[in-house]
């Protein structure tokens, strides 16, 4: 998939390939060695598995929270020549046997195995994961071959087309949150032309007393500074349930942005968006 982008943890926040020791031998449905990462807008990636399943998989770490601090992860991305098989759901497992890239073996506990050789032979630098589902089967059937890979994730058999996003700002990279229209030409204060809206003066929780006017912060080095959250929650602070609901019914969504260029104030951090990695919305029922 050109263009998508992956964490990995537990290597620091530099991406070595010297250090890497790849072994494609298969072993229990995986490379005995290999480079893993989920996307970085998984629904249940790495990061949610060891979280839901109370799993420390390093022990260099005394917590899940240093484990999966900043300074513990890597941003990367495949070159546009990268060719990744796309594990969706049971149909292409089974064209994964019609291509040879999995055999039944009678001797096998799991009865069907990976040729990651074979794999990499016809072009794939990489097998991605969808649907963690798909890991949790049992081994009488054809999915059993997942069994193990228990997250939305990607295994890399040719590590010479791993790309490491924004080495020297790595840690600089974040989440942001914030509230904004459907409407790229309209805004919760101002518009595009810069005219005063006022989308919130409906509002009753603390965002209808927010100073508002000119302020050289979203105007820094002559580009356009968007306003936003260092944290999901401090969205609660601002805006009460009744404003969510009010202001989603006229045209905005919560959103959160990976963003690479931003300053932090003491109540806001502004943030650019054209540089940001990543776009999500977030739902009313996962943030009330």
């Amino acid at each position: 998939m050109k263009n998508q982008i992956y964490v990995t943890y537990g290597f620091g926040n530099v991406f070595d390939p010297n250090k890497l020791n790849t072994n494609l031998r298969e072993f229990i449905g995986k490379p005995l060695k290999a480079w893993w990462g989920s996307p970085i807008d998984a629904d249940f990636g790495w990061k949610e598995w060891c979280e839901n399943e109370e799993f420390l998989i390093d022990n260099r770490y005394k917590s899940l929270e240093e484990y999966f601090s900043d300074n513990n992860k890597i941003f990367w991305t495949l070159k546009d020549n990268a060719k990744v098989l796309m594990i969706n759901n049971i149909n292409d497992l089974n064209t994964c046997i019609e291509s040879q890239f999995i055999y039944y073996d009678s001797c096998d506990y799991f009865r069907h195995r990976w040729d990651f050789y074979q794999i990499l032979r016809k072009g794939y630098s990489a097998i991605q994961l969808n649907d963690a589902a798909i890991g949790h089967c049992f081994r009488s059937t054809v999915e059993s071959i997942m069994n193990g890979w228990d997250c939305e994730s990607i295994v890399v058999l040719d590590p010479s087309m791993i790309i490491q996003l924004f080495d020297e700002k790595l840690n600089k990279v974040k989440w942001l949150y914030r509230l904004e229209s459907k409407d790229p030409n309209n805004g919760l204060w101002y518009n595009t032309k810069g005219d005063y809206v006022w989308g919130c003066k409906d509002c009753k929780g603390e965002a209808k007393n927010l100073p508002m006017g000119y302020d050289d912060r979203y105007h820094i080095d002559g580009k356009n500074w968007f306003s936003s959250c260092s944290k999901e929650e401090d969205l609660l602070h601002w805006y009460s349930k009744e404003d969510a609901e009010y202001l989603l019914e006229h045209g905005f969504v919560f959103t959160k942005y990976l963003a690479k260029d931003y300053h932090e104030f003491q109540l806001e951090t502004v943030f650019l968006k054209e540089t940001a990695i990543s776009r999500q919305e977030i739902s009313f029922e996962d943030l009330f």
